[in-house]
This record gives structure tokens, sequence and C-alpha cells, in this order.
């Protein structure tokens, strides 16, 4: 958002009538009348256009604090691709920066370990791996994903995937990439054997863990993960600077008597590093009407919110096309966790918290209706999920505003029992 607009290189009057001119800078912006954004000169922001929505995309500015503008402004830009949408192009105050394809890079400090995680941005576009004679089952990737497998593998072999073939020994490392442009859901490994040739997922649906054995295969890293840092350099995923997530399940846990599952969760509002909203504590004056006496901070309206909440979706919704996480959670708990804290103070939002998701403590209100609990899914199969922090914004519920999306996991299968 650019409050000092231009005319666009490529999209005629005819075509965007947001044009050039001064933007009231902070602003609220409705874009197709439902999501809305509170914007600042400089700020990023993410659109999702509907492909059945129309031609063109509309928005309404709406100026916030202190302003000399009067009125609204209503314009829209021609999202139908008849016209050009060039990266670089400002069309009135919106300079474009990317679509899902080619989103602005986000640059780690030089002094950053390697980030810790594949699929963190998407599948990998090439995957490293470690060829072991003895293979084991994945604790990620159940046999219905993966059919690469525990079992004896040969020491010495020739390998094709991907159109290429490797010669490999036990212990040796290699990296595929995809023979036509991507990964699909599944790769497939073709041995001298016929009867060892096996496939793993690599559509991110199902993780992709570093560290974890699927068959013969050890996951090593990706183009993003190359183990490549400073000798000395270990890499702490809570950290934002090195890919750090606001949100993570951290354990998934099994009691060996009950089959009981439950999930450790941790959420840290400061890993928000990208987005501009992320919580504000910022020193302030005792007469500011949000002024907190214990902290001495201001909690204002870009800080955390006591209706955050967190949701967990199976993990295929995270796919899911125009837009992600477009069905309610299959279960969930506000930022407070065992009670309704939306309505709380703000000077009593949790922004850095740890819990433990447990079916005996989580809120019925969670679990109920059109939810389920976690030991129902595990006893119908489990499968894996994605937990996500979120915010009744934006979006018409559902999808929710998505603040951060967490890593995924996988709820055992019960059912057989544990």
């Amino acid at each position: 958002y650019v409050a000092d607009g231009a005319n666009s290189a490529f999209q005629p009057a005819g075509k965007a009538t947001c044009r050039e001119g001064q933007y009231p800078s902070p602003a609220r912006v409705v874009v197709n009348g439902n999501a809305v954004y509170e914007l600042e000169d400089g700020d990023l922001f993410k659109v999702f256009v509907d492909a059945d929505g129309g031609a063109e995309t509309d928005f309404k500015i709406i100026p916030t604090g202190e302003s000399v503008f009067g009125d609204d402004i209503e314009c829209y830009i021609h999202t139908s691709c008849s016209v050009p949408i060039v990266v670089g192009d400002q069309i009135g105050p919106f300079l474009i920066e990317g679509d899902e394809e080619c989103e602005p890079p986000i640059v780690p400090p030089d002094e950053c370990c390697p980030p810790c995680a594949v699929c963190d941005t998407g599948r990998p576009e090439e995957l490293t791996l470690k060829y072991h004679s003895v293979g084991v089952n994945s604790e990620y990737q159940p046999e219905s994903k993966a059919s690469c497998r525990a079992g004896m593998y040969p020491t010495s072999t020739l390998l094709t995937v991907e159109g290429s073939t490797y010669d490999l020994s036990d212990g040796d490392v290699f990296t595929i990439k995809p023979q036509f442009g991507g990964f699909s859901a599944y790769t497939e490994f073709y041995f001298n054997d016929p009867s060892l040739d096996c496939a793993i997922h690599t559509s991110c649906s199902v993780p992709l863990m570093l560290g974890d054995q699927i068959g013969p295969f050890e996951v090593i890293g990706d183009e993003d993960c190359k183990n490549d840092g400073p000798p000395d350099c270990v890499c702490e995923p809570e950290l934002p600077e090195c890919g750090g997530k606001c949100i993570e399940v951290t354990k998934v846990n099994t009691d060996p008597i009950t089959c009981a599952v439950t999930l450790d969760v941790k959420i840290d509002y400061d890993d928000l590093s990208q987005v501009e909203w992320r919580q504000s504590q910022n020193t302030c004056v005792e007469e500011d009407p949000n002024f907190d006496s214990a902290t001495n901070t201001c909690y204002e309206h870009e800080t955390a919110l006591p209706s955050d909440w967190i949701g967990f979706y199976p993990c295929e919704v995270k796919d899911r096309l125009p837009i992600a996480y477009n069905k309610e959670p299959d279960f969930w708990a506000y930022t407070c966790y065992d009670r309704d804290c939306s309505r709380d103070p703000l000077n009593q939002i949790v922004t850095n918290a740890e819990y433990i998701f447990d079916d005996m403590t989580l809120p019925n209100f969670t679990t109920e209706g059109v939810y389920t609990t976690i030991n129902a899914i595990a006893s119908s199969g489990g499968g894996c999920y994605v937990v996500v922090l979120n915010r009744y914004d934006g979006f018409s519920a559902p999808p929710y505003y998505n603040i951060c999306e967490g890593n995924e996991i996988m709820i055992p299968d019960t059912k057989g029992g544990c």
C-alpha cells in the first residue's frame, strides 16, 4: 500500500480506476466488500481473488486517524489477466509485489542458520536424501502415503528417480530435482530389482521432516536447508530470524495405557516478524486509555487480541483453492485455552504461552457440534494436521484471518490400540 498513488504502466483508466494521487495513511481498506485490512503507507498485504468474482477487484479506502481526507475513496483494478498484472507496477496506491507463485522474498540475516524445515515454503524445489541399506518406517508418512517401508535394501544399487539415475552405496547422499518443474504428490523410486520399487509423499500435505527416514531414504534437506551453515551454527526453530513460527506443536503424546493423545502447543507473538500488526507494547503515557500500569505499556489495536484462537485443520485443507483453510477447524481453543476469553480486557491478552491440548481440559464448545475431539480423530485412523493461529477479522467466516501458519503433525492411529 503506497499513499502516493501512481498510474499503472499496463492498466489504462478504462480497466483500473485506481489512479495517481494522494491516498490516506493510515486507512482501512475493504476488498470486494468483505476482506478488511488496516494499512499504513508501505504495508504489505495479501488479497485473495475469487476466480468467479468478475474481472475487477473492488477497493474501498476509508481514512482512519487524523487525515485531511474527508470522504472514502472507491476504485478497482483489473484482475482477470486480460490486461497485465505486472510485478513492480503500481496501480493507484497498490504496488504489485507478487502472487501465490511469486511472493516477496524474506531475506534472513547473514548470521542466521539455514532454515530448519522442509515444506516450510511449499513443495520443495529439490530434495536431498541419504541412502540406507536398512530401511525403516517413517514416523510421519504412513504406509498409505509412502510405500517405501522398513526392510533390507541392497548395499549398492542403481536408482532411477525423476528421470535421473544414481549409482548409490549405503550412506551416500544425493539430491533429486523434479523432472517436469515440480514434484507431484508421490515421487517414485526405481531400483535394479523392481520388487523394491517404492514411493514417498512429496506434496507436503504429509510432513517431510528433517532426519526422518522413509524406507531407505533419510531426509537431509531441501533447497533452503542444505546444512551448509557455519560449523558452529545450531539452528533454533523458535527464533523468528531462523524461520521460527509464532505457533507450533512441539510434541505429540500418546498415553501407553489409555491410548489418549495430547498435543504440546507453543505460541509466541514475538515471532510475527513479518506481520505489521504484531504485538505492540510501546512505552506510553498514563493518560492513554490503553495504559497498563503493571507493564508501563499501551496495548494498541495492532496487538494480539483476546479473541485470537488456535485451530487444527487436516493438512489437505492447507492446499485448498481458491483459499486455504476455507472450512471450520476440526478442534480449536482461544489463546487463553480453557475458557471463552474473547471479551477479556486488552491488558489480559495472551501473547506467549505453552499448553497441552487435551480432550479432558479443552472447553466443550471447541470440540462439540461441527467440531470433534483429538481422540475421536485418533480412534478413526488419525492423520496429518496443521495448526494455525487465527483471528476473527478479514474474510467472512470461514475462512478466518490466518495470523500465522504453524507446523504439520501426525495424529497417531489408535483404532487398533497404541
